[in-house]
């Protein structure tokens, strides 16, 4: 009997049933079994932050690229010390080189706080879905969005990505009543990325499919 995996576009449940009306991973299955591309939408509960969308410049730039989004929506065109906000600037105050920036030594957070001139941003390695939850609805009453550190790899992906690496992304919106997750991808249009933003089905699994036990958060 096959089980747990798609035939077409339909996805076959480990009982071998159809799936409905239901995210499977990335994907959206409506009341027909379809995968349906646009996703269900969001609920009533569904929150956001409306961030603007930015492409990184390269292919290790999705740290500086996730900060100068954060950045640009909290208004902070300048740096504490007058440095004019441009990705490369924010790379600059991350130390980003051709391996990106990294969750153990604190990469991210020091660069936008020191753009910030305070301490807003904390990293939270190996963070439990209940963490990140918690952060994220956090965000949407202060303001400071959650950027997500991910690992991508073994056969796991989202949003159009084929390959092994480590990414951040911020986080736009949540629905608290689905799970599903609404996220920032500095990587679109790069290597088949295939959105600006997307829906992520469930929060839970995001968590533990491509942070936890890998990579991290940044939160405020």
């Amino acid at each position: 009997m096959v089980a747990n995996q798609w035939v077409g576009d339909y996805y076959l449940m480990g009982d071998g049933a159809m799936a409905t009306n239901r995210w499977i991973g990335e994907y959206y299955v409506g009341n027909d079994g379809l995968w349906n591309s646009a996703g269900p939408g969001y609920s009533s509960a569904a929150r956001f932050l409306n961030i603007q969308w930015a492409g990184q410049p390269n292919s290790y730039y999705c740290g500086p690229t996730s900060g100068y989004m954060v950045l640009r929506h909290l208004g902070a065109f300048g740096a504490a010390d007058g440095t004019p906000l441009t990705i490369n600037n924010v790379a600059r105050f991350m130390g980003a080189t051709p391996a990106g920036v990294f969750l153990e030594t604190r990469d991210f957070e020091r660069g936008i706080n020191r753009w910030l001139g305070w301490d807003a941003y904390y990293t939270i390695p190996h963070p439990s879905y209940e963490t990140v939850r918690d952060a994220v609805l956090r965000s949407f009453d202060t303001g400071y969005p959650v950027v997500v550190h991910t690992w991508e790899g073994n056969g796991r992906y989202y949003n159009g990505h084929r390959s092994s690496m480590g990414h951040l992304m911020v986080v736009d919106g949540y629905d608290p009543e689905t799970d599903a997750v609404y996220l920032v991808d500095p990587w679109a249009g790069v290597s088949g990325a295939s959105a600006q933003k997307f829906w992520y089905g469930g929060l839970r699994e995001f968590t533990n499919t491509f942070i936890n036990p890998y990579r991290g958060i940044y939160t405020h």
